[in-house]
């Protein structure tokens, strides 16, 4: 795969996309369309799309689900590493996701915190992003099916990031 220089700038090929991403070329087209807003500044040339190389993989719900079942991990376990590629996403852009996830309010993200594992480890999940998390259609054994909301979820989890915290505060 390499890219394209097209008005200066690099790009890959909607087929390289779908490639990279394990995903088909017409999802990655519907993506690059300016209306869905799922991918910015793609460019259409004859008849073919080209997304910048620095586009990540849209955070589509099951998307976002994986990525917060990762956080719930890294949040539980702070010295472990959110994998990002198990969604088709590039380690490296973690701040990128960060963003995205913010943006799409799955997240509450402290763009203040200049380590970005410490960003990672002090985000905090929205409600929309636990109603996300009891999601079914991909996890048919959700763990977390006894609660009647994602409020309760909420709570449950930050009291077990709270024990954590203690814990390393009389550790440390």
């Amino acid at each position: 795969m390499k890219p394209v220089t097209i008005d200066g700038a690099s790009y890959y090929s909607s087929q390289d996309v779908a490639d990279l991403w394990g995903i088909k070329e017409s999802s990655v087209r519907r993506y690059a369309e300016p209306k869905s807003g799922k991918i910015p500044d793609c460019i259409k040339r004859d008849k073919n799309w080209y997304i910048p190389v620095t586009a990540i993989r849209p955070i589509t719900k099951p998307v976002a689900q994986g990525l917060l079942w990762g956080i719930i991990g890294v949040k539980n376990d702070p010295s472990s590493f959110l994998d990002l590629s198990g969604e088709g996403i590039d380690n490296s852009l973690l701040d990128a996701v960060l963003n995205e996830m913010h943006r799409q309010n799955y997240l509450l993200v402290d763009f203040g915190i200049d380590d970005l594992h410490e960003r990672l480890v002090q985000a905090r999940i929205t409600v929309k992003g636990f109603g996300l998390v009891r999601y079914r259609k991909r996890f048919k054994e959700n763990s977390l099916e006894g609660f009647d909301s994602a409020d309760a979820i909420s709570i449950a989890l930050s009291a077990v990031q709270t024990v954590m915290q203690l814990a390393q505060f009389f550790q440390g």
